[in-house]
C-alpha cells in the first residue's frame, strides 16, 4: 500500500516539473493561477528569452537548451524564496509570488538582470531576458488582467532593450 501511494505521489510530482529546467511546468502553472484567484493578492512576473529562435538557429538546439537552463537557474536563485517558479512555454518563464511590495519586486528584478548580465560576461552568446510584472488584488482585478499587465510590461521592456542595443551599436 505504501509503495502504491509513494508511486502515485512520484507520478504527480513528475507531471508538474519541467525536466529540462527543473522548474515547475505549464500544468503546475495553470493549477497555481486558479489558486491565485482565490487568494487576496499576488505578483505575476513573466520572463522571455530574447531572440531565442536565432540562438537555436545560430548555435544549435543543445546550446539553446543550455541557455534555457541558465535562465531557469538565475530565476530560481533570485525568486524561489519569493514564490513559485515555472517554465510556461518554450522560452517563457513565470514567477507567482505572494509578495506585492513594489520595492521588493523591483530589487529582485534588478538582482535577476545583474545575474543575467554576469552570465553574458562569461559567455557573450547568452541572450538577454525581458521581464514584466503585474499585480493581482482580489476585488480590483482578475488574475488574467495581472498576467496581461505583466505581458504588456514585458514587451515594453523588450522594445526598450532593443532600442538601447541599437543606440550602443551606433556608438
Amino acid at each position: 500500500m505504501a509503495i502504491t501511494i509513494y508511486y502515485a505521489y512520484f507520478c504527480e510530482i513528475c507531471e508538474k516539473f519541467d525536466p529540462q529546467t527543473n522548474l515547475l511546468n505549464r500544468r503546475a502553472y495553470a493549477c497555481e493561477v486558479e489558486r491565485v484567484e482565490e487568494s487576496n493578492q499576488a505578483t505575476i512576473l513573466i520572463f522571455d528569452v530574447d531572440e531565442f529562435k536565432e540562438i537555436n538557429d545560430t548555435y544549435g538546439h543543445q546550446f539553446g537548451d543550455e541557455c534555457l537552463f541558465t535562465v531557469a537557474c538565475c530565476i530560481k536563485e533570485v525568486f524561489q524564496n519569493m514564490g513559485l517558479c515555472f517554465r510556461i512555454g518554450g522560452d517563457e518563464f513565470c514567477v507567482i509570488s505572494k509578495i506585492t511590495d513594489e520595492t521588493t519586486i523591483q530589487n529582485a528584478i534588478k538582482i535577476f538582470l545583474k545575474k543575467i548580465a554576469n552570465c553574458k560576461e562569461k559567455d557573450k552568446k547568452i541572450p538577454n531576458v525581458s521581464i514584466g510584472h503585474g499585480y493581482y488584488k482580489k476585488g480590483l482585478c482578475r488574475v488574467e488582467e495581472a498576467i496581461k499587465n505583466a505581458d504588456d510590461e514585458l514587451y515594453l521592456f523588450k522594445k526598450i532593450q532593443k532600442r538601447n542595443e541599437k543606440e550602443q551599436s551606433y556608438r
